[in-house]
């Protein structure tokens, strides 16, 4: 579905079917390489999204080592 969607929407996509139309390439392999972009560009997002929430955790175990018990 995210793919439809860049499909009709996103100008660097559009630009890339034109151009991989224009090397000869079937509509089915076009597809195909749209998808491993996508799930690269996924792909990345997720593990920067982790990256930054682990690196939030990590910094409030940081700072809750110093804190004092509140028993």
């Amino acid at each position: 579905m995210a793919l439809v969607t860049r499909l009709r929407y996103h100008e660097p996509t559009r630009t890339s079917v034109a151009r991989r139309t224009a090397q000869g390439l079937s509509k089915k392999d076009i597809m195909r390489c749209l998808k491993r972009f996508l799930v690269r560009e996924v792909h990345a997002a997720v593990l920067a999204d982790f990256s930054a929430s682990h690196a939030l955790d990590s910094a409030e175990e940081h700072l809750a080592v110093g804190a004092p018990n509140e028993n």
